[in-house]
């Protein structure tokens, strides 16, 4: 379970480029990021200043860091991560291309 809202999860979404990382939004009017790539299911980030309750949240589909959020009052957010935010919890599958060798 994703333990750390206070209420209900109102929707959750997938990063497409980062399978480990899940976006939730809850009823306790906070969007909260996931690494779920080892147990326990880890909070990676909390943006809890919506007046209202999350209802939308989802990753972009043209930018893999950027996660946007909706609430049931109409206020829009977009969360952009950066590289140095995710190196620490994502698992790198490909050689960054200064590190390719011979």
């Amino acid at each position: 379970t994703l333990s750390s809202h206070l209420s209900s999860i109102n929707r959750i979404a997938w990063s497409r480029s980062h399978p480990e990382m899940l976006a939730s939004a809850g009823v306790d009017r906070t969007l909260r990021l996931w690494n779920l790539r080892k147990p326990p299911r880890f909070l990676v980030h909390t943006q809890d200043d919506f007046a209202t309750e999350v209802v939308g949240v989802d990753f972009s589909s043209t930018h893999p860091l950027k996660v946007h959020a909706v609430s049931m009052g109409g206020e829009a957010i977009e969360l952009t991560m950066t590289d140095e935010f995710m190196t620490p919890f994502v698992q790198h599958r490909f050689k960054r291309p200064e590190e390719k060798g011979g």
